[in-house]
């Protein structure tokens, strides 16, 4: 026989469980994967799911441009015009400005920054990022679409050494 507080208890989680089958559905009218974690403390999969909720509604609001996040009198000068002390002070001020509003290029280790430029120029720069964003939720840009042929990153990640170990991207030389 249980206790008040092993009912209590009891109780709680079946109506933690239900919640979750709840969540669950609505992934997967998204299309969402839910297969997963159903082994979890029914708690923290609850916490889990809300999250993972949270994220895909957060890309169905209102978008801006990351070039919005930059001051208007911020100057993105082509790479080829700057020195590479200039191109590397250029690139730490874009990621400054990044990282104060929660976003991070995660780049792979060994990348010039030359390449590390030009990706943000003609990949992330006029990409757009919703303005209703999860507080304290980071947004991680690392670079990679899959396409190691084509990549910019190919001989830096471990998937790209394997299939291209004579380079680190298609650098022109200038770093």
């Amino acid at each position: 026989m249980m206790n008040k507080g092993e009912w209590e208890e009891e109780s709680e989680l079946e109506e933690i469980r239900k919640d979750n089958e709840i969540l669950e559905a609505r992934l997967r009218e998204r299309g969402g994967a839910t297969g997963f974690g159903g082994d979890m403390d029914p708690r923290l999969r609850n916490e889990f799911l809300r999250h993972v909720l949270a994220f895909e509604e957060m890309s169905e609001g209102p978008k801006r441009t990351i070039r919005s996040l930059f001051p208007d009198d911020f100057d993105f000068p082509a790479p080829e015009s700057m020195t590479p002390e200039a191109l590397e002070k250029k690139l730490d001020e874009i990621l400054d400005v990044l990282e104060a509003n929660l976003i991070v290029l995660e780049l792979q280790a060994g990348l010039q920054a030359v390449d590390a430029y030009k990706y943000f120029l003609g990949s992330v720069m006029d990409s757009e990022i919703s303005l209703e964003r999860i507080p304290d939720m980071w947004l991680h840009l690392d670079g990679c679409d899959g396409s190691c042929p084509d990549c910019f990153q190919n001989g830096c990640c471990e998937t790209g050494q394997e299939m291209y170990p004579d380079g680190c991207g298609p650098s022109d030389g200038q770093e």
